[in-house]
């Protein structure tokens, strides 16, 4: 395969620049037929241009000469002087039609006598004529109405091709205005026969044309040239150079391969060590999460004993205090308050052993299939009726009414606790209140269908949780609050891996935190084992 490869290489070394050399030609081609087509039309375009200024002088020329100019047109007649004046004027050019017009737009003399009388086109010049502007107009006649006075040697040459090739003449039509004083006397009309010189320029803009072409192409063709011989002489560099190279790698050829050996040796050593370092990692994070689970096993046999132990005599103290309270509190008002900070302190001491015993449960899960979001909204409104009024709630379930098989009373538990942990991180519980409250403070719950299964998610915008706060945040007893023992989540994490799922925290410290407890669709009946 590298041989090949090696060969399509060198085959594209010493391959010419064909490309380059079409592309030449093609633009040499298009260059010449620009040139060639843009020559003959500006040598029409002179042509032109040359007889309408030449015209335009003769016909000032001629009324310049005329002896009776003023009476002339005052009388409507030309003198015989004037008429061999006029004549002596456009011997030697190709005028072949002359008329005179008074301001009425009546020939009173033309050099074809049957032509006297009203001028058919007068009002294409008559306006322009008063204002004093000489007009100029192109139009085409045929041989036969073309009587030519005189004509120029280059016509005479021309003639003979003209009648061959052309069907009709090109005609250059100017009308000079004469005035007399100041009122307008009537014009002058000239009718000249341009074909023969614009024929005549045609020709030489097709020389000019030619040698232009010619000389393109001579251009293009020596820049083919140059490239050509570059070609020749890079390919030859490029045949020596490979000679060497050839060499060259024939040399190394031994050493590369020890080297590849060398280094799939180096990459089998280092899988072995990727291999030892993954293995041994996992082996400290099973060791850890062994001792983790030993731990909090030992911890849950120690909270479910001693909250049985203190349960009873709690009894006990909320039993007498209600004895006391209705014998003595209403004769006696100095007892209310003691008897006030006994009655709360046993329920805080009642609350913190539904904690441990949260915490310590075992019981096997009662698994039953229902619509999981309607299920959690009316979680959701039961808590935040007992929440402080400030907190509001927003609500974005996803699972369209889908029937999950859980154990609903385990994960109301675990659905409580996160939203109790995100109102008192925001506004604290009763009177004991953060250094800095929440502003607008804000609980987000969402539901939805992921890879893992269904997840729940609960979020705030609180002081959220601080990098050092977050490696301990679910180690037993760990707890930020002046009030609870820090079993509320280590028994939230017990209960979603009972549904065989997990649970995970995040945040950024200054902007809340978000709770995420998920478990698989496909519940199975799972027993609990001892803790």
């Amino acid at each position: 395969m590298a041989k090949k490869q090696k060969q399509a290489t060198d085959k594209n070394e010493d391959s010419l620049p064909w490309a380059a050399f079409i592309a030449l030609g093609i633009g040499a081609v298009i260059l010449s037929v620009v040139t060639w087509f843009g020559a003959q039309y500006y040598g029409t375009q002179m042509a032109r241009h040359y007889v309408q200024n030449e015209s335009r002088n003769w016909s000032e020329l001629a009324l310049d000469n005329l002896n009776n100019q003023e009476r002339s047109f005052q009388l409507n007649k030309l003198s015989r002087g004037d008429q061999y004046i006029l004549s002596d004027l456009y011997k030697g050019t190709n005028m072949y039609r002359v008329l005179f017009i008074n301001a009425k737009g009546e020939i009173f003399w033309s050099s074809r006598p049957n032509e006297l009388g009203p001028l058919k086109d007068w009002s294409q010049f008559k306006e322009k004529l008063k204002a004093g502007k000489t007009v100029s107009k192109f139009q085409s006649v045929n041989h036969e109405k073309i009587v030519a006075l005189t004509l120029k040697a280059h016509d005479v040459l021309a003639k003979s091709y003209i009648q061959k090739n052309h069907k009709s003449h090109t005609i250059l039509k100017i009308a000079k205005p004469v005035f007399v004083g100041k009122q307008f006397a009537g014009s002058i009309i000239m009718y000249r026969d341009i074909t023969g010189i614009a024929v005549w320029m045609n020709h030489q803009a097709k020389q000019i044309a030619f040698f232009l072409a010619g000389l393109v192409l001579l251009i293009f063709a020596a820049i083919g040239t140059i490239i050509w011989r570059y070609s020749i002489s890079r390919n030859k560099q490029n045949q020596q150079l490979r000679k060497a190279k050839a060499a060259s790698d024939m040399a190394g050829q031994e050493a590369r391969e020890m080297a590849s050996q060398l280094q799939e040796m180096n990459a089998d050593i280092a899988d072995l060590n990727t291999e030892l370092n993954a293995n041994m990692k996992k082996l400290r994070e099973t060791q850890d999460e062994v001792i983790r689970k030993g731990k909090m096993a030992q911890l849950g046999q120690l909270t479910a004993t001693v909250a049985h132990d203190i349960r009873n005599p709690l009894g006990s103290i909320r039993t007498s205090t209600f004895l006391l309270r209705r014998k003595f509190a209403n004769n006696n008002p100095t007892m209310t308050k003691p008897l006030d900070r006994i009655e709360k302190g046993v329920a805080r001491c009642d609350g913190i052993i539904t904690e441990l015993l949260d915490f310590a449960r075992t019981k096997d899960l009662n698994l039953k299939v229902q619509n999981f979001d309607d299920w959690l909204l009316n979680i959701v409104r039961e808590t935040a009726e007992q929440l402080p009024e400030s907190v509001s709630f927003e609500c974005s379930l996803g699972l369209a009414n889908k029937e999950v098989n859980f154990d609903a009373d385990s994960l109301a538990r675990a659905v409580i606790n996160f939203l109790t942990n995100a109102s008192e991180a925001m506004v604290g519980k009763g009177n004991d209140l953060p250094a800095n409250p929440t502003p607008n403070p804000t609980i987000s719950i969402s539901s939805s269908i992921t890879p893992r299964g269904v997840e729940i998610s609960v979020s705030d915008n609180g002081p959220g949780i601080s990098d050092e706060n977050m490696k301990k945040i679910l180690d037993p007893l760990f707890t930020t609050k002046s009030f609870g023992v820090g079993l509320g989540l280590p028994a939230v994490e017990k209960i979603f891996e009972k549904h065989q799922g997990g649970m995970e925290v995040t945040s950024v410290e200054g902007q809340g935190a978000t709770f995420t407890g998920w478990f698989p669709l496909e519940m199975k009946t799972v027993k609990s084992k001892a803790a």
